[in-house]
C-alpha cells in the first residue's frame, strides 16, 4: 500500500504544544483566552484575533518547526509500516512549506531536519498550500490511503479512498463515511492499516 501522512496533529504532538505557548503570550499580552477545544482554527480555539493569531505564529513558528515533540510512537510505527513493505509518502499542508521562496525553502529544510531527528522514515514528500486540498496530490502519487486530523482532507479523500482520522476534540464528531477509520494513537493506526490490507486481500483472493 502507498500510505499518506500528514504532519501536524499526526506525526507531531502539537496540541499540548500550542496550548502551552499561546498561554504563556497571552499572559505578556495581556489577553484573556476562551478556549474552546473543539475548534480546529486557532482565533476560535482561543477566543482571541487574527491580529494576535498572526503574531503569535510570527514569533513561535520557527520554534514550533524545530522543537515539536512527535506523537508517541509515531516513528516507530512509521518504520514498521515501511518494513511490511508499504510506501511511506508524507503530505503536508504546513504554514508556507510550499512557497517558492527564502520562507518555503527555509520550513522545508526545517521539516527534514525533524522529519530526521525524530527517525521517521519516509520516499517521498509533498507540500499544499496551507488552506489547500491534499486530493489532487493525494490521487496524482496513487496513494491508497490518508492518515490525517483535518476533518476536510479526511472528508475528501474517503470519497473515492480510505482514510484514518488521528482523533481529537476538534475532529471526533464530525460527519465521515465508513472510509474513514478513527484512531486514538499509532498502536491503532497500524492495527487499521494490517486490518485493511488483510480484508482487501481477502477480497481479490475470493473473485
Amino acid at each position: 500500500m502507498k500510505i499518506a501522512i500528514d504532519i501536524d496533529g499526526t506525526l507531531n504532538d502539537n496540541i499540548p504544544y500550542i496550548n502551552k505557548k499561546v498561554k504563556i503570550f497571552a499572559k505578556r499580552e495581556g489577553l484573556k483566552l476562551v478556549y474552546n477545544s473543539k475548534a480546529y482554527d486557532f482565533c476560535e480555539k482561543f477566543g482571541y484575533s487574527q491580529e494576535n493569531d498572526n503574531k503569535f505564529w510570527q514569533e513561535e513558528i520557527w520554534n514550533y518547526a524545530s522543537e515539536i515533540d512527535e506523537k508517541k510512537g509515531a516513528s516507530k510505527i512509521v518504520k514498521k509500516l515501511k518494513e511490511d513493505g508499504n510506501e511511506i509518502i508524507i503530505l503536508t499542508a504546513r504554514y508556507m512549506a510550499n512557497r517558492d521562496n527564502a520562507d518555503g525553502q527555509r520550513m522545508r529544510k526545517a521539516i527534514g531536519k525533524w522529519l530526521k531527528d525524530k527517525n521517521i522514515v519516509y520516499d517521498e514528500i509533498f507540500y499544499v498550500g496551507e488552506n489547500n486540498s491534499k486530493l489532487q496530490t493525494f490521487l496524482k502519487q496513487k496513494c491508497d490511503i490518508l492518515i490525517d486530523d483535518k476533518v476536510q482532507h479526511l472528508q475528501e479523500i474517503s470519497q473515492t479512498n480510505f482514510a484514518i482520522c488521528m482523533l481529537e476534540d476538534y475532529n471526533k464528531d464530525a460527519d465521515y463515511n465508513s472510509n474513514v477509520f478513527k484512531c486514538k494513537n499509532w498502536k491503532q493506526v497500524y492495527k487499521v492499516i494490517k486490518k485493511i490490507k488483510k480484508e482487501n486481500y481477502e477480497s481479490i483472493s475470493n473473485c
